[in-house]
């Protein structure tokens, strides 16, 4: 989407007079995003004075090893000789793109953000990597199978064969389903009962762990909807802050049980979901932007006491019986450094929470809610909390729009991305680099959200389409059928 027209493989030389350089000294991924990915071709990989720009002590020998271990991992053809100019065609072209992005990043980040004495690299199989969770939501499945209309999937892959959508997903890398898990669901007004109780989510979980996919649990603590706008307490729950933490700690400890005796293993939990604003309003509520720092910790207080609640009930199950499954805190606006620092801090400055409660931090990254959501933003942050806490980093949510356009399309935080499937596919494994390159192994996971639902394509977007399955409703009322684009390998290339 550049206004300067280009050749294939080449860039103007306006293009190229446009791009600052880069110096020593410049400390986030957000910069040298913005001095380096922004205005380089398509297929541009760092050579020559760019390399020494972004960090002189890298080797061209490491570069060429790092980018063939980057292109292993996209699913790109191996280098030759360096020449990357023979690699035709759009798919190969972006796969050159999320190659390129990989390498500045890693090796900025290692050399400027934090001073690490080598490359990040890949895994080069000499030590044992962490497992790296790639992971689609498909909480609504069984709703949309069940219908009405009853909804079909079809694997474009192997002729249209009718497929379970696990099974499609599966075959394109999916190890990790993500299942969302809400209370008494029929409390909530005009709302279906049983609609991701324990009953619904439970009959799912064991579905997909039978095929033998890790199960991450998203705790609600709502009879609906929990987000960053709305974070209800259950109906039938108390209404004081000492009750709703006595009964929280209890419910989480008799799912966890229930689970692990449907023969469950629930290898992630998240305790509350998007919880920027805290939970179980308005006794949980917190407002992060709270000034000063002491009167910040002192508006996280009652949330903490909740919150603390809820792992308690995590220590509990685990002495009935349940194998531990790793403890998440998932907070919305991965992007943003500042957000997550503050809010982490205060979550701790109130001295009922300690970095030891969680094992894992979770971020939502879309691109649809703000031009700052960037690839070089999301790694600053991670990369800045890795540092801080030690702690694996997942993305737990995202999406990328195949359709968006009309006056209602939002502006996107990446405009050189394709909005289409290869442009889905470009973004997941963009941000799988991104996450991959966190020093120390830390960055373990990412989950695509809800890529099944064929009745809510824009998945909360103004976007027409985000997921990964074109519909069609020829045959409605009697079905509707999900035809898989080739994003659904967005995770691994076929064979």
């Amino acid at each position: 989407m550049q206004a300067t027209a280009r050749s294939r493989f080449g860039a103007p030389s306006s293009v190229h007079s446009r791009c600052p350089a880069i110096h020593p000294g410049h400390q986030l991924a957000a910069v040298i995003e913005t001095r380096v990915l922004s205005c380089k071709p398509p297929n541009y990989l760092p050579a020559g004075d760019d390399k020494n720009r972004i960090n002189p002590r890298i080797s061209p020998s490491t570069w060429e090893r790092a980018s063939n271990d980057w292109r292993k991992i996209n699913g790109c053809p191996a280098s030759h000789g360096g020449d990357h100019r023979s690699v035709p065609g759009e798919e190969e072209m972006a796969c050159e793109r999320r190659t390129m992005r990989n390498l500045i990043i890693a090796a900025a980040l290692s050399s400027l953000a934090f001073a690490f004495p080598s490359f990040a690299l890949p895994s080069q199989g000499h030590t044992q990597s962490p497992f790296f969770y790639k992971g689609f939501d498909l909480s609504s499945l069984k709703i949309l199978e069940e219908g009405p209309p009853p909804a079909i999937y079809k694997d474009t892959a192997r002729h249209n064969e009718t497929r379970p959508a696990e099974d499609i997903l599966g075959d394109g890398g999916m190890n990790t389903v993500r299942l969302r898990i809400w209370v008494n669901p029929q409390d909530y007004p005009n709302q279906t009962a049983n609609q991701y109780d324990l009953e619904y989510t439970l009959s799912l979980a064991q579905r997909f762990s039978r095929k033998g996919y890790r199960i991450y649990l998203d705790f609600h603590f709502s009879d609906t909807w929990a987000d960053p706008g709305k974070q209800y307490p259950p109906a039938a729950w108390p209404k004081t802050v000492a009750g709703l933490a006595t009964t929280l700690r209890g419910y989480v400890k008799d799912t966890l049980v229930a689970f692990q005796k449907g023969g469950v293993h629930l290898s992630l939990v998240s305790l509350g979901n998007e919880i920027r604003h805290g939970m179980l309003w308005p006794y949980g509520y917190v407002d992060v932007d709270t000034m000063p720092t002491a009167a910040r910790i002192q508006n996280f207080t009652d949330f903490a006491t909740i919150w603390a609640s809820a792992r308690r009930g995590v220590d509990d199950a685990v002495r009935a019986g349940v194998t531990k499954p790793s403890v998440m805190i998932h907070i919305d606006d991965g992007w943003n450094r500042t957000l997550q620092l503050d809010w982490f801090g205060a979550l701790t400055g109130t001295g009922k929470v300690t970095t030891k409660d969680w094992d894992v931090f979770g971020f939502s990254f879309y691109p649809f809610y703000g031009t700052n959501a960037t690839l070089g933003n999301l790694a600053d942050t991670l990369n800045t909390l890795a540092a801080k806490y030690n702690k694996p980093l997942h993305v737990v949510e995202t999406d990328w729009p195949a359709i968006c356009d009309g006056p209602d399309a939002p502006e996107l935080s990446d405009t050189s991305v394709p909005i289409s499937p290869l442009g889905q596919i470009e973004w997941v494994r963009d941000i799988v680099g991104v996450v991959r390159a966190v020093p120390h192994g830390l960055g373990q996971g990412v989950n695509y959200w809800e890529p099944t639902w064929l009745n809510n394509t824009g998945l909360g977007s103004a976007c027409q389409e985000a997921i990964l399955f074109t519909a069609d409703w020829s045959d409605w009322p009697n079905s509707v059928t999900g035809y898989s684009r080739i994003s659904v390998d967005m995770f691994e290339v076929r064979t």
